[in-house]
């Protein structure tokens, strides 16, 4: 069943909250005239959403005239072995909703064909704490990070197998790494600024370790080809025409496409040519929309497990950064 369009925010929504573990067994969920209130969809639209994750979700259940709820199937150790992966779900700052609902769809499709459960940690206050998420950790067969834990973090250290998703800093090899790839994501950049005869680029970026490096390889490539860049800066207050501007998230162009229209009333892709990296317009509805570098967020979630589970199975295996190839996604044409 195809997700519907018309109830694609709705649905994404109520995703997060479901992987984010917002709801306990047995809990209510919204109901379709609250979702139709808070979407402004009608019901028929709810309804297809509705039945979409129904389809999707067997933990969620519907009741006859009493609504529908959050019924997980109790699992038992003998079930899988007794293998559970503790999947961290970053705070939304660090792991941004549309990234992190496909990654953890990944995750979880693959633990099922394994017959692994999978427990989301939502994001606490006691585990700002390196020592706290260790211990909280250890009691698991392994551990995903969803987000950039290590912005976080200055250290960390696991006494089970553990795989980071959108980091870069593997920790003294202890983490193994999996992300965008992003050697090939600044070669696709470079090419298209060199395209529309730009010799002048300015990278704009957060100071987050997986940002810092893929502006470190793009300004690299970019001086083999000629073209000159700036040092990574949060934001520009003027956009000057014969000057391109690559943005190492797309979640930062997003932002400076919102300030430029506050500002001028205008479209900063319409007036500059600019460029993103990941993908994140691809799976949210209201994003702005600018060429970028996509990559498939499951397929990520899915090596993530792959490499927890291979670890789990084999701890002798060292800890490795997997990088995934990306695409071009050339938008607005």
């Amino acid at each position: 069943m195809r997700k519907p369009d018309k109830a694609f925010a709705m649905i994404n929504y109520l995703e997060d909250q479901l992987l984010a573990g917002a709801y306990t067994a047995g809990q209510r969920m919204p109901s379709l005239r609250a979702l139709m209130r808070k979407f402004q969809v009608s019901y028929g639209t709810a309804r297809r959403g509705m039945g979409w994750l129904y389809e999707r979700y067997p933990d969620i259940s519907r009741e006859t005239g009493r609504g529908t709820y959050f019924t997980p199937a109790a699992k038992s150790g003998a079930e899988n072995g007794g293998r559970t992966i503790a999947v961290c779900r970053g705070e939304r700052s660090i792991a941004p909703s549309g990234l992190y609902v496909s990654a953890l769809n990944g995750i979880i499709s693959a633990a099922k064909k394994e017959s692994v459960n999978i427990e989301v940690i939502p994001p606490k206050p006691e585990l700002r704490d390196a020592g706290s998420l260790r211990e909280l950790t250890s009691h698991f067969s392994g551990v995903i990070l969803l987000g950039q834990y290590d912005a976080l973090f200055p250290r960390l250290e696991f006494s089970v197998p553990a795989v980071g998703v959108m980091m870069e800093n593997s920790f003294d090899g202890q983490v193994s790494v999996v992300d965008l790839d992003p050697y090939l994501s600044a070669k696709i950049a470079v090419r298209y600024f060199l395209d529309r005869g730009l010799r002048r680029v300015k990278i704009l970026s957060s100071m987050n370790n997986a940002f810092v490096l893929r502006g470190k390889i793009f300004a690299m490539l970019a001086a083999e080809q000629g073209i000159r860049c700036s040092k990574p800066v949060a934001e520009v207050r003027s956009y000057a025409p014969d000057t391109g501007y690559f943005f190492t998230s797309d979640n930062w162009a997003h932002s400076a496409c919102l300030r430029y229209r506050e500002r001028t009333g205008r479209d900063l892709t319409a007036d500059h040519v600019i460029m993103g990296v990941d993908g994140k317009q691809l799976l949210l509805p209201n994003f702005s929309r600018f060429p970028t570098v996509a990559v498939d967020w499951e397929q990520v979630g899915i090596a993530a497990f792959n490499e927890c589970l291979a670890r789990i199975n084999n701890p002798a295996l060292a800890a490795k950064k997997i990088f995934l190839t990306g695409w071009f996604v050339n938008y607005p044409e």
